[in-house]
């Protein structure tokens, strides 16, 4: 069974011209930003966290990235694929 930290992960992909930019300023707030394929996936640790990242996008970069939610798989929430 799932412990309660990875019921409550969530993850969002992006992607786009601001990525880069995006992805550093997440890591720089302590979010983990890994690639997953050819789309950028960040792992917040609770809904809250993720919501926050979802209304401070234009704060976090100018240029445009597209984001969608992801599943997070109970082995950290990064994929390869």
């Amino acid at each position: 069974m799932a412990d309660e930290s990875q019921l409550t992960m969530r993850s969002l992909e992006f992607w786009g011209p601001g990525e880069e930019e995006l992805a550093r300023k997440l890591k720089e707030r302590n979010v983990s930003v890994k690639p997953a394929g050819t789309v950028q996936r960040a792992v917040f640790q609770d809904e809250s966290s993720l919501q926050d990242c979802l209304c401070k996008l234009e704060e976090l970069t100018a240029e445009k990235v597209f984001v969608r939610e992801a599943e997070t798989p109970p082995d950290s929430g990064f994929s390869t694929r």
